[in-house]
């Protein structure tokens, strides 16, 4: 973890048209990088930018190696808090899983690093972050919550597709960056995917069980900020 991280910021510190070279416009997958404010969330721009580069390549992929081995391990216990055998999501886990670099610029009080939101379509987020800080979640009384920076450990969030999976009983975590006001911030996400030919009638059918087992408090399934997701719209219409 601690190699990856640092090799953050040289990437970074390549030139523009190094960092073009690799814009998600030129994939098909729509993956690559992203330059600084080309992303907005809540209708505010995002102080952030993230670049992928081959001269990464094999450290990129030794750690999501092993974060996806961690991440296949965590599912497995996951169920298990839910009194459900442990393979229950395996058939949901497909190949959609991301990782992005991320850096967060030095900027001006109250700037947004990335708006309130939920992270949509997946299963679970592992994020490594650096001892800058600036990372919230949003508790049952509305209020922001800083999640400060643990040395060698993960924040693991739970992602949209996860809470349509199992009708509410496990909520999606709402959460943001500030921006920093005067050191760069870096963070790595590992975004774990669902399987791109998930139906929704097998959410449904996950969904109906999972509840009928554990029923889910309606402030629960209420969420304390609802951030649309125009991707999970669907599914959720058919899971409440």
């Amino acid at each position: 973890m601690r190699r990856t991280h640092d090799a953050i910021p040289p990437l970074f510190d390549l030139s523009a048209e190094a960092k073009e070279s690799c814009n998600m416009i030129h994939s098909p997958s729509f993956l690559g990088y992203t330059r600084l404010g080309a992303e907005t969330t809540a209708a505010r721009t995002d102080i952030r930018e993230y670049p992928d580069h081959p001269g990464a390549q094999a450290l990129v992929e030794e750690y999501m190696t092993k974060i996806d081995e961690l991440a296949q391990k965590f599912v497995h216990l996951v169920a298990e808090c839910l009194s459900l055998p442990a393979d229950t999501f395996d058939d949901f886990k497909g190949k959609m899983s991301r990782l992005k670099f991320v850096k967060y610029p030095a900027s001006a009080p109250d700037s947004q690093g990335v708006g309130p939101h939920k992270d949509s379509a997946g299963l679970f987020t592992f994020l490594s972050q650096d001892n800058i800080g600036g990372l919230q979640v949003l508790n049952k009384n509305g209020e922001w919550i800083d999640v400060p920076p643990v040395d060698g450990s993960l924040v693991i969030n739970i992602q949209q597709g996860f809470e349509a999976i199992t009708g509410g009983v496990c909520a999606a975590t709402t959460h943001r960056v500030i921006a920093p006001t005067s050191q760069t911030r870096y963070s790595i996400p590992y975004f774990l995917g669902v399987r791109l030919d998930l139906t929704l009638d097998e959410l449904k059918e996950s969904a109906a069980h999972i509840v009928r087992r554990i029923p889910a408090a309606d402030d629960r399934k209420k969420r304390a900020v609802d951030v649309p997701s125009e991707f999970l719209s669907p599914l959720y219409a058919c899971v409440r």
